[in-house]
């Protein structure tokens, strides 16, 4: 049973508003059509067409062996939480935490004080200051906090103190690393050794390590990311919009749900999301998901990364996309919210690298280099020395331009290379390659074809950056994959206008979709850069200003500025989907807790409640109880040491012993009728409960139907003590059978399941795609050679089963039938106390169709597909839905699991 089941009611904040009620199902998808476009100059969204209407999901046809369940480990609701948007005068600043693995800031200690300076505006985490300045358009600002890791290891308790001290004047708050060996661990071993690698498509067999150092490396990335998210808890303001970045915080975003669970909450992605099969080599992939799904908005910089994440989605964590207001995508995730998704390039402080680029400090170094290099056409390519980053690739395909145009012996590419945050190691395994490569070349062509620049040893100012981006006639940039690199932004914003140089990218990096006027290259063809550069270099001046003219338009309006405010108000209308929904938090296992949000007024059913003990204890009045079997009143954790392959499906689930004492005291009590609705076969269930001769009990959704014995006299078309509610509406199943055991023999996991009125294709062991491809063919298949007024077809998303059954039979159609025959029949005299149970989408229709007939007018108007002509009312305050599990429901009452909703239906039959 149920133990300690205490709803705790304390607001997280006084003010409450009344919540609608937000149901979750899933749709299929018939078509899928993604349009990117540019919303008012800024919104790069993606839009999908939904060719079918949202169907219910059901999982049915489960048997199984009696098992005794052991008692049930749920915590009760450990708070609900209610939060209306507090007023807030528009004068105002908006709050925001920014969280990142780094502060964009420098500090030293000199003279015994320490001495804490930003980062220039080459860091887009610095340029977020400008946040702090009023909008343009609407005069609103914002206070903003950053908070990132500062090693603490290797300073005293009073350094400490007084570091801390002079960050938070800059509004920085550190998240204090305090071992080397945890530091190592974390950025060393799993940010670059891991995901860095990863998510840039460098698998885990080249590292021979991955395994064995699993374990240690994912322990520090938790350790750190719930270090951080505790600090940025503690200082937050109540109302600020917390937004975190980068693949080095992924997990920082459960723990702020967790602790904040009603704040507005943000991750922006800044590298690649790699395609579905490379996550999947994670072992740890469903707890990194989950926790990037904690957020109310996900950021991509291109829609190719938030596809791949959309597919990550679907095959890792079981959930589809949805579109939502202005025809942005969503995520619709099991705990019942709704998280946006938006892809949206950052962009540059244009303004800064102009100012500069015309200064007199920039205009002497070009003069100096165009004077070093004249009569030669200059290409600057920068690099940091990173796996990822393909500087050697990028030598070999300037080494094959100089043999394919012999005739451009007057060019000198610049090469640029500046230190990573890889391994010493590894950055010199990287430099000895480049080494040998530029040997090679000026062997063959001599030296003053290429001149290396080591930022490592010297590091560039970003005067000397702006200078050679100024000087060159054409910027070389062609990574293998790139997430975020803002070289080609600020190569376009330092441009002399009378002298535009010419933009070459690799179509891998996230800016190339957005900076139109820029040439794209395979960065692996050599033969590819080889002819782009050769283009380039003999481009005419007009077709150079014309290029340059619409990267640049594009580079200036789009700013550091303007993307971070317009990510900030997506995340205000992300989290304007959640207003109206509670938080609760449920341990479901032992150490184990689970998040779900759900309309506030979703009450706990207990036996104490005011209107139902009130209900029962009016024994003149009938009762009716009207339960779903498979998940309501047993589960599959009651069988959970019964392994079972999927044909053997059926043999589960057998009601124990404790159901079937209930269902009997329960059909004993005075003026009561209870009722089983099922997908299952009468057979079956008519064998399980032969021994509660008064237990109705509705087969296959309704279409047979056994009465009570002590009623059965009052009802007609009873044969064999069944009634038949549909009859020679059969003739459509062998086409249908030929049909769907030819898509199985194509689909790899699918099989049949033959009821005696109706047949379910089951494809949840089939490839999630494919599945879903071969299930909305057969959809279509079925509907062309099976009259639409013979049968409905139903495809199950969640559960991913389609059903074939005979028209208009549904557990709501079946609710209203039986309500209807007892008083038509005179077995119930007045309006009937209702009790309805059910635990998945199928029997939301029950739920709707009970609201409908107690007067609910825009129930009726969502269930359309339902006839409410009845002839009776029931009363609402006498009229108990009730959602097995806590999860987004029509219903208005749910119980934690089977568990609680049997111990509940106990007890109702001694009250």
């Amino acid at each position: 049973g149920i133990q300690n089941n205490r709803l705790d009611t304390r607001p997280w904040v006084s003010d409450t508003v009344t919540m609608q009620i937000i149901t979750w199902e899933d749709a299929p998808l018939f078509a899928f059509t993604l349009l990117v476009a540019a919303v008012g100059g800024y919104w790069l969204g993606a839009q999908t067409a939904l060719a079918s209407s949202a169907n219910e999901e059901v999982e049915e046809g489960k048997e199984g062996e009696e098992e005794v369940p052991g008692p049930a480990r749920v915590r009760s609701l450990s708070r609900m939480i209610q939060r209306k948007s507090l007023p807030r005068n528009a004068n105002e600043p908006r709050h925001v935490v920014i969280v990142a693995q780094a502060l964009p800031v420098k500090f030293k200690k000199i003279d015994g004080k320490w001495e804490v300076t930003w980062d220039d505006s080459r860091n887009w985490l610095a340029a977020l200051r400008m946040l702090q300045e009023p909008a343009k358009d609407t005069k609103e600002s914002y206070n903003v906090m950053w908070v990132g890791c500062v090693d603490s290891f290797d300073l005293t308790s009073d350094d400490i103190k007084s570091l801390e001290a002079a960050l938070r004047v800059h509004n920085c708050v550190p998240a204090w690393i305090r071992s080397k060996e945890l530091r190592e661990a974390y950025f060393s071993g799993f940010c670059k050794g891991v995901l860095w690698r990863l998510f840039h498509y460098v698998m885990p067999q080249a590292d021979a390590d991955f395994g064995e150092a699993w374990d240690a490396r994912w322990k520090a990335y938790q350790e750190v990311n719930e270090i951080v998210g505790k600090v940025v808890c503690e200082n937050a303001h109540d109302d600020a919009a917390i937004w975190v970045h980068g693949y080095s915080m992924l997990l920082t975003a459960d723990v702020i749900r967790k602790e904040k669970p009603m704040t507005k909450l943000g991750i922006f992605i800044h590298t690649p999301w790699p395609t579905t099969d490379v996550v999947r080599c994670l072992p740890e992939r469903e707890a990194l998901m989950q926790s990037v799904l904690s957020a109310d908005i996900i950021g991509f910089h291109t829609y190719d990364y938030a596809r791949h994440f959309l597919s990550a989605c679907r095959r890792i964590a079981g959930l589809d996309f949805t579109t939502v207001q202005g025809g942005r995508l969503g995520v619709k995730t099991a705990d019942g919210r709704t998280v946006l998704i938006e892809i949206s390039h950052l962009g540059i402080n244009s303004a800064f690298f102009q100012g500069l680029a015309e200064s007199p400090e920039v205009s002497e170094t070009v003069n100096r280099v165009r004077e070093e290099h004249k009569g030669r056409q200059i290409i600057i390519a920068i690099d940091h020395l990173d796996m990822v980053k393909g500087t050697l690739v990028n030598l070999q395909a300037y080494n094959r331009f100089l043999e394919d145009h012999a005739e451009c012996d007057d060019v000198t590419l610049i090469q640029v290379l500046l230190p990573s945050w890889n391994s010493a190691e590894e950055q010199k395994r990287i430099r000895q390659s480049v080494v040998a490569q530029v040997t090679s070349i000026h062997n063959k062509y001599g030296k003053a074809c290429l001149k290396i620049l080591d930022g490592t040893q010297k590091p560039l100012t970003v005067e000397d950056t702006i200078s050679y981006y100024r000087v060159a006639d054409v910027a070389l940039i062609t990574t293998f994959w790139d997430g975020l690199n803002l070289a080609p932004y600020e190569f376009t914003a330092s441009q002399d206008e009378d002298h535009f140089g010419v933009l070459i990218l690799s179509e891998f990096m996230g800016c190339s979709r957005s900076l139109s006027g820029a040439l794209r290259v395979n960065p692996w063809s050599l033969e590819d850069v080889s002819e782009k550069l050769g283009y380039a270099l003999s481009m005419s001046r007009k077709e150079r200003k014309a290029n340059h003219l619409r990267r640049a338009k594009y580079v200036k309006s789009h700013t550091t500025q303007r993307w971070a405010r317009n990510f900030l108000d997506d995340m205000e209308l992300s989290k304007s989907l959640h207003r109206d929904l509670s938080f609760a938090e449920v341990e479901q296992k032992v150490g184990e807790n689970k998040a779900l949000w759900f309309k506030r007024n979703f009450t706990h059913l207990k036996i104490e409640e005011g209107a139902y003990k009130s209900a029962l204890d009016d024994d003149k009045r009938p009762c009716v109880f009207l339960l779903d079997y498979d998940g309501t009143l047993i589960s599959e954790d009651d069988n959970q040491d019964t392994v079972l392959s999927v044909t053997d499906h059926k043999k589960k689930m057998r009601p124990t012993r404790k159901i079937l004492e209930t269902l009997t005291a329960l059909t004993e009590r005075k003026n009561t009728l209870v009722f089983i609705i099922s997908g299952r076969e009468r057979k079956q269930l008519g064998r399980w409960f032969s021994s509660i001769p008064e237990l109705g009990i509705a087969a296959e959704k309704g279409c047979f139907i056994r009465w009570p014995r002590s009623i059965e006299a009052s009802m007609r078309n009873v044969e064999d003590g069944w009634e038949h509610t549909l009859r020679n509406v059969l003739d459509w199943k062998d086409d249908v059978m030929s049909l769907l055991k030819a898509y199985t023999e194509r689909t790899d996991g699918a099989y049949i399941e033959h009821k005696e009125v109706s047949l379910t294709w089951h494809y949840e062991a089939a490839d999630p795609v494919f599945g879903d491809t071969q299930a909305s063919e057969l959809h279509r298949y079925i509907q062309k050679i099976v009259s639409g007024a013979k049968v409905d077809i139903t495809r199950y998303n969640h559960h991913r089963i389609l059903e074939v059954k005979p028209k208009g039979v549904d557990k709501g159609s079946t609710v209203k039938r039986i309500l209807d025959r007892l008083i038509s029949s005179k077995v119930i005299l007045d309006k009937p106390t209702v009790v309805c149970a059910g635990d998945e989408a199928s029997d939301e229709r029950m739920f709707k169709m009970l609201a409908g007939i107690a007067g609910a007018s825009e129930t009726k108007e969502k269930l359309t597909s339902t006839v409410y002509d009845v002839n009776f009312k029931l009363d609402a305050s006498r009229t108990f839905t009730c959602s097995v599990g806590l999860r987004p429901s029509a219903a208005a009452y749910y119980v934690f699991n089977s568990h609680e909703l049997v111990g509940l239906l106990s007890k109702s039959s001694r009250q």
